[in-house]
């Protein structure tokens, strides 16, 4: 990797994104980040805080970088025509079980139907995941699964090159982690592995220093 590889890792969550920016962050020479602090873009209209993280990319000296996060599905011609060498990387865990982490996690809170915070607790997060019409909170994370997934094949169909959509096993073997990082771009001999690595949102190591990004985000 002469060159600056630039990866974003996509899912619905709940999927092994956190597992995979941990994978990625142990490359050789690798800064990337799970939902990197102040990022949270919202699902349409966060092009000037995507913009900021991308110029931060830009100005990184490690050989790879990028960000893992759900919310960068809907701008990812964005992030190409400033990087058209960058690799997405999809993980993509079964519906049923991804609905009820889902379930698990959300409790009084609902960021995939409209409200008005009455019967469901409004949360920072709404604005970061589309929103369906549907009767139950059930449904709509079923609805969501299937748009995302059908999103992300379309632009693997598009572009093979740049877009690769993984079962989250792949995260549990040699071969699976392999595949990724030959697909990211990291050399054979320099891949660093970690079978049986699971990590959850509190255990990845994140980029805390201060930042545009982060001073750009807190004003809006």
């Amino acid at each position: 990797m002469s060159d600056k590889q630039v990866v974003f890792g996509l899912g619905t969550g709940r999927c092994g994104t956190v597992t995979l920016a941990g994978l990625l962050s142990a490359q050789p020479d690798a800064e990337v980040s799970h939902e990197r602090p102040g990022a949270a873009l919202t699902w349409s209209g966060g092009e000037a805080v995507l913009d900021a993280l991308l110029d931060e990319l830009a100005a990184s000296p490690r050989r790879l970088v990028g960000d893992v996060g759900f919310y960068y599905l809907p701008y990812v011609e964005r992030i190409a025509e400033r990087f058209p060498r960058a690799r997405f990387v999809g993980l993509r865990r079964a519906r049923a079980a991804t609905v009820a982490s889902y379930l698990h996690k959300a409790g009084d809170r609902n960021h995939w139907m409209r409200h008005d915070g009455r019967r469901w607790q409004a949360d920072r997060w709404d604005a970061c995941y589309p929103k369906y019409d549907a009767e139950s909170l059930e449904q709509a994370l079923g609805l969501y699964w299937e748009d995302y997934y059908r999103r992300f094949e379309h632009w693997q169909q598009r572009r093979p090159e740049a877009f690769r959509l993984f079962g989250v096993e792949a995260l549990n073997d040699e071969a699976g982690q392999r595949g990724i990082l030959d697909f990211v771009g990291v050399p054979r001999e320099e891949q660093v592995l970690d079978v049986g690595l699971r990590l959850n949102d509190r255990s990845v190591t994140q980029v805390r220093r201060p930042s545009l990004f982060r001073r750009l985000f807190r004003r809006r």
